[in-house]
């Protein structure tokens, strides 16, 4: 299988002020990042990075400053320790499952001038039999209140019915190299287990369909176990959290 890039864009600027240090700490290792008129510009050309290796008195600096306003970025990286790679004065921590886009919503929350933060991520086409398959993506809207995201299926099938009433979803992108559907729904089941916040939410009440659309955006960029392990976390993470959106709808 072909490897293709990853690209993710956050808009606005967020301006330094906004961000305590422990919050701008996480986010410079996770995204690149440049200096723009209105603060620091987030993006990623390869994918955002969900292993951390922190200097360890930098991050306690950082959280020493921050005190109690980084209440996100304190729950992510006490979730996220990985205990193995302690040593030489670095500290490891692993975002694959974890939802770190509520470090933004913080941001928000405090903010006087961002109202909303976005995320779009675009993954390149996965060449599946020496056919190059539609690129796929997701677009991620956070304010201070929700965390609200669609495939970039999704946003084409909003468009479709928009402007001409249409009401067939759009095929999706479905790339069986992957994990298999078992050890998905082991995951799944694993993280809501695990995770009292994403009560009152089952493992039966993400649906395939939302496997599928999970899967149709999984950026899958390698052969090897640890490739294989992350789209498996990506894919799962996903699934919940369409099943979240569409279940909330229904109440």
């Amino acid at each position: 299988m072909t490897d293709f890039p990853s690209f993710s864009s956050v808009q606005p600027a967020i301006p330094e002020s906004d961000m305590t240090p422990l919050e701008r700490l996480v986010l410079t290792a996770m995204f690149d990042h440049l200096s723009a008129p209105h603060g620091l510009q987030f993006y990623s050309r390869t994918g955002i990075r969900e292993g951390l290796v922190l200097p360890l008195g930098q991050l306690r600096a950082a959280a020493i400053e921050s005190h109690d306003r980084s209440p996100a970025a304190v729950n992510l990286l006490e979730a996220a320790i990985d205990l193995m790679t302690l040593g030489d004065g670095t500290i490891g921590f692993d975002l694959t499952a974890q939802a770190w886009e509520t470090l933004f919503q913080d941001i928000v929350a405090r903010s006087a001038t961002i109202g909303r933060i976005t995320i779009l991520t675009v993954h390149g086409g996965i060449a599946v039999e020496n056919a190059l398959a539609a690129p796929g993506g997701s677009v991620t809207v956070i304010t201070a209140d929700r965390i609200a995201g669609k495939t970039l299926y999704d946003c084409l099938y909003d468009l479709e019915a928009d402007l001409f009433g249409v009401s067939e979803e759009p095929p999706l992108l479905e790339d069986r190299s992957g994990p298999g559907d078992a050890d998905i729904r082991a995951v799944i089941a694993d993280m809501l287990r695990a995770d009292d916040r994403l009560a009152p939410l089952a493992p039966g009440d993400v649906a395939e369909g939302d496997i599928r659309r999970a899967r149709s955006i999984a950026d899958i960029d390698g052969n090897d176990d640890e490739a294989r392990c992350r789209a498996l976390y990506d894919i799962a993470r996903t699934a919940i959290a369409h099943a979240r959106s569409r279940t909330a709808r229904l109440r």
